[in-house]
């Protein structure tokens, strides 16, 4: 092959087990050819040197084809063409709604669940006495199907947190203060680390902490009575 031969070029002809002589290139090329690229079947890749007539490995080691892809893709081994396939970082599948997604350092997403849309009002039915978290904020409560009183702790008193209660079964819920918070309702208020309750089916009471120490009715729907 006459005049000087590119990396393509050598892509394009394939890869031999046995080296061409040199020299009998050399013959071949014109004078003030740079010279040729070859590549034996370990994948190490050559070019000819015209000055010393003999093959040299480009930058002087040898170039080690990749034969299989691991990590986060997989591929391989083999030679030739193969298939690339993902690795599973997110078990839980599917079409989701206003959509929660965690996002790893390597921009994956990991867990994804449907959320809820902006301005809707997640509903937590409990049966029996909880503790009511910080992370709970914005959730309403109700008793549904409650065979008894359900008593509903309340975190210490922040500003931005807001909790609703819904009177379901005609059973108490009762909603307690934390330490020594105080819960108002309309005039009235409960004493330090006092409680609000209800027995009456349909009774509603949204309770919002503008700051410390101190809960305040935003809504409230039927009796509630207070401890004091």
């Amino acid at each position: 092959m006459h005049g000087t031969t590119t990396i393509i070029d050598w892509l394009g002809s394939g890869i031999a087990a046995d080296l061409p002589v040199a020299a009998t290139l050399d013959a071949l090329l014109s004078p003030g050819s740079t010279g040729y690229y070859y590549a034996d079947d370990t994948g190490t890749l050559y070019v000819l040197n015209r000055d010393t007539v003999a093959w040299d490995t480009i930058g002087g080691v040898g170039v080690s084809g990749i034969s299989q892809l691991t990590g986060d893709g997989t591929a391989g081994p083999g030679v030739g063409s193969q298939v690339l396939t993902f690795a599973t970082v997110n078990a839980n599948v599917g079409s989701f709604t206003n959509t929660n997604l965690t996002v790893n350092a390597k921009g994956l997403i990991t867990a994804a669940s449907t959320g809820s849309a902006a301005g809707s009002i997640l509903t937590i039915t409990k049966t029996s006495n909880y503790t009511v978290l910080t992370s709970d904020n914005g959730k309403h409560f109700n008793n549904i199907a409650a065979g008894g009183a359900v008593e509903l702790d309340l975190p210490a008193a922040a500003a931005g947190l807001s909790f609703g209660f819904a009177v379901d079964a005609t059973q108490y819920i009762q909603v307690n203060a934390d330490g020594t918070d105080v819960i108002y309702v309309g005039a009235n208020n409960s004493a330090a680390g006092g409680f609000v309750r209800s027995n009456v089916a349909a009774a509603y009471l949204v309770l919002v902490a503008h700051g410390t120490g101190k809960w305040k009715t935003m809504s409230l729907v039927g009796p509630w009575n207070i401890d004091s």
